[in-house]
């Protein structure tokens, strides 16, 4: 973040030089900018390209239309030559004997002033006839150019026709000639500039002249230290407060949002204090596009300093939860936010500098495109770690089986989903192949199932045999660690090839696995102690060869069924294909069960749960 802090301050303090660089290659404009009182709609404040020494080089010894005669001043008073700038005004209400001293300083004074409220673009809106504009209402010979302040109200700038030999001969007029003392004494510094070297009154860099420079490095860490101190003074109070509070969430927030309140302050301040140079037009934009960039750069600074310690906040307070899935969603939040605060700051910046963010963001837009198109993969990877991260399947710190992988959750990020198998080797699993697998949670089961299928020698005796599904439901009806609130059961299953077989069921109370490894081997032992209780064991698979003499049908037997069908078939009771409805009823319940000698009465079989 202090970066990403860091390059935006740079931009803003490169803003004036940018905008310079972006006014240059603009077309400049007519009119008055607003700023400055403005100067009747003939000049501009942009500082396009309005600096006379940037247009076509003119010819200074044309005086003949007002636009000529006030490109020939302009020229010169850019050129600190104002030896022949004085040549552009009428010095003829001045005694002959100090017009060579006082012309050159008046046309001084007069660019000092003309520079802070009127600045010419590329003069299209001065007349450029011989006898002046023809549409001002004003007599011929007179021309409006502008306006500037004087005390309370507001006097003409004018230029004046003279006829030298037969030829035009634009000046300022006598009338603002006159005044340029009262306007310089107003607006001017004359108690800096007579006291200044030469080369630091005329020397200039962006349309700011050398002391200014000065003055503006002398301001810079006065207004730093006035914003530091003003901070300080309005965190108190604050500080205070925040004290007394029990979370120390508002004494962070305060903390981080300390360093962009003190740029902001100091913007302010500075900004106050560089109003006093008496900047020219061109100046003064360039400050305001500088300290705007700044106020700009705090206020972003403010926002991503704020969201970086909520975010931390609600990222610990989640993890505290045992919440993990959620402390990440926050901190992948965390960093959209600050992408996006980062994209809107420079949309700003280059707004502020005039350029039309709108066509900028068209050519995103359509860049976005293709960027997309071309990383459909990236894009599905990191649409699958936000479903993993807020759908949550699994979590960090979980162990999980997707397909033929087993291992623990390390990390959920905004490409890959890192595990760590039982080989302790990291794999790492695309989000968009992992949000589509069919994911087995371990870590969220609450019991772990013990399920055996025991094998028993078919010689087991039918006594050993309810001897042995005895032991084993004592066993887990005895055992502290299986949970009696679920389904557990050990019942005779099946007779197989060579064994007969009995389901052993229960739920270990616990969701560790390696408490859970532990309980079963216990149980297990205890299942071979039942079994060899009973004197019986586990089958293996074989097949037995009784070799002895085939003693046929018992004969009796044989004859008593006979009879037995010959009877039903005599009474009309034979119950082929299905027993009578009422035979069905009259067997209903006659069967021994539970059988005589079980310690279930009848009526309570329902209620056993193995």
């Amino acid at each position: 973040m202090k970066r990403i802090s860091k390059v935006l301050t740079c931009l803003a303090l490169a803003l004036p030089a940018l905008g310079a660089r972006a006014a240059d290659q603009a077309p400049a404009a007519n009119g008055a900018a607003a700023g400055k009182p403005e100067a009747g709609g003939t000049a501009s404040l942009l500082p396009a390209a309005v600096n006379p020494v940037l247009l076509p080089k003119p010819d200074v010894r044309d005086h003949t239309t007002p636009r000529r005669a006030l490109r020939a001043y302009l020229t010169f008073a850019r050129r600190a030559d104002y030896r022949h700038a004085a040549d552009l005004l009428d010095l003829s209400s001045l005694p002959a004997e100090e017009r060579a001293a006082r012309g050159p300083e008046l046309a001084r004074q007069l660019n000092i002033v003309l520079d802070q409220y009127v600045w010419f673009g590329d003069l299209e809106g001065i007349s450029d006839a011989v006898d002046g504009a023809a549409d001002d209402g004003r007599a011929t010979g007179l021309d409006k150019i502008g306006e500037l302040p004087l005390g309370s109200r507001r006097v003409d700038v004018l230029l004046a026709r003279h006829d030298v030999h037969g030829t035009p001969d634009w000046k300022f007029a006598d009338g603002t000639v006159l005044m340029i003392p009262e306007l310089y004494e107003e607006h001017g510094h004359p108690w800096i500039e007579d006291h200044l070297p030469r080369f630091a009154i005329r020397w200039r860099f962006l349309e700011i002249l050398l002391w200014q420079w000065i003055g503006l490095l002398l301001i810079a860490p006065v207004a730093w230290l006035l914003g530091r101190v003003i901070a300080f003074v309005l965190r108190a109070p604050l500080a205070w407060i925040v004290r007394r509070t029990d979370s120390d969430v508002d004494d962070r927030l305060l903390d981080a949002v300390g360093p962009p309140f003190r740029l902001f302050l100091a913007t302010l301040v500075f900004r106050a204090g560089a109003v006093s140079l008496g900047l020219s037009v061109p100046g003064t934009v360039y400050l305001g596009i500088g300290t705007r960039g700044l106020l700009f750069v705090a206020i972003f600074w403010f926002l991503m300093r704020l969201v970086d310690e909520g975010g931390v906040s609600l990222e610990h307070n989640f993890r505290a939860k045992g919440s993990v899935s959620s402390g990440a969603v926050v901190q992948l939040a965390r960093r959209a936010t600050k992408i996006l605060l980062v994209i809107l700051a420079v949309l700003v910046l280059f707004q502020n500098l005039g350029y039309h963010v709108t066509g900028l963001l068209a050519g995103v837009g359509v860049a976005g495109l293709a960027i997309s198109l071309a990383a459909q993969k990236t894009l599905e990877n990191l649409f699958g770690g936000i479903s993993v991260l807020l759908d949550q399947p699994v979590r960090v710190g979980d162990v999980c089986r997707f397909g033929s992988t087993q291992g623990m959750v390390e990390e959920i990020g905004l490409r890959s989903t890192r595990i760590r198998t039982i080989d302790r080797t990291l794999v790492s699993v695309p989000n968009g192949q992992f949000a589509s697998e069919v994911l087995e949670n371990y870590g969220s089961r609450d019991r772990v199932r013990i399920y055996q299928l025991l094998n028993l020698r078919q010689e087991t005796t039918p006594e050993q045999l309810r001897a042995v599904l005895v032991g084993l439901r004592e066993l887990l009806y005895a055992h502290p660690m299986i949970d009696q609130e679920m389904t557990n059961r050990a019942r005779l299953v099946n007779f197989g090839a060579s064994s007969l077989d009995v389901e052993f069921m229960g739920y270990v109370a616990t969701a560790n696995w390696d408490e859970f490894l532990a309980v079963r081997e216990d149980v297990l032992l205890r299942v071979v102690d039942v079994l060899a209780a009973a004197g019986t064991g586990f089958a293996y698979p074989s097949q037995t060869i009784y070799l002895g003499r085939d003693a046929g049908i018992d004969r009796d037997r044989a004859h008593a069924a006979e009879q037995r069908v010959a009877a039903l078939r005599r009474e009309g009771r034979l119950p082929f294909p299905e027993h009578a409805d009422g035979e069905r009823e009259a067997l209903r319940g006659t069967a021994d069960y539970p059988p005589t000698g079980s310690s279930v009465r009848p009526g309570e079989a329902e209620d056993v749960g193995v």
